[in-house]
């Protein structure tokens, strides 16, 4: 799954496959919108569970052996899908550049509505005029209801992040998902990739940008 920019984007999957792995490709957000689509999508856990179950049930694939994989906002929906859903159950997850941190008492698009409704307040730009992101979600909260609970997640999970990601604070996050799954004891589950003056998009080597 793509992040919160939105469209088809194909390229990752596309890798996978070449190498044997079946996979799909989830859009969930309408590029064409562009960041209006944060505030007018109507996104429910029930779309994500009926694309998992397509691929579960293709007669190629593995049932026993899937993985999500997600960037930026879609590493955000993977985990609450892992932690959450009754119909996801994935046997790995990879996280790239996201976070733990969003409402998880209400639907994922009151999320993005949260996430939106802050844009103005909370984004800032630096010397170059880049538009910094991190604050949206800064300081990480320590309210429950506020981030996905991964101490419940019972299978591997892999976190890839960029420590000068000025889009979200991944570095943060990551630190913070390690102290839970400490506390909660699958502190084994977890490997964190953490690279040294990368920033949000960690991609593929030559891949398109």
């Amino acid at each position: 799954m793509w992040g919160g920019g939105g469209g088809l984007v194909e390229y990752r999957s596309a890798l996978l496959a070449s190498h044997g792995y079946a996979s799909l490709a989830l859009e969930y957000l309408s590029h064409s919108e562009g960041q209006n689509a944060w505030a007018s999508q109507s996104l429910e856990e029930q779309y994500f569970e009926t694309a998992f179950t397509i691929l579960k049930d293709h007669p190629r694939v593995a049932s026993d052996r899937m993985a999500l994989l997600g960037l930026s906002f879609g590493s955000s929906i993977a985990l609450r899908l892992t932690v959450y859903s009754k119909v996801v159950n994935p046997r790995c997850l990879v996280c790239i550049s996201g976070s733990h941190v969003q409402l998880v008492g209400n639907s994922i698009s009151n999320s993005f509505h949260e996430f939106n409704m802050n844009i103005n307040g909370m984004t800032r730009t630096d010397d170059n005029n880049n538009l910094i992101w991190r604050n949206l979600i800064l300081p990480i909260p320590t309210e429950a209801n506020r981030k996905v609970q991964v101490g419940r997640i019972k299978c591997p999970l892999l976190l890839i992040v960029g420590e000068d990601d000025q889009n979200w604070p991944t570095a943060e996050s990551a630190e913070d998902m390690e102290k839970m799954m400490e506390a909660a004891g699958n502190r084994h589950l977890l490997t964190t990739l953490s690279y040294p003056g990368a920033g949000h998009l960690i991609e593929p080597p030559y891949s398109p940008h």
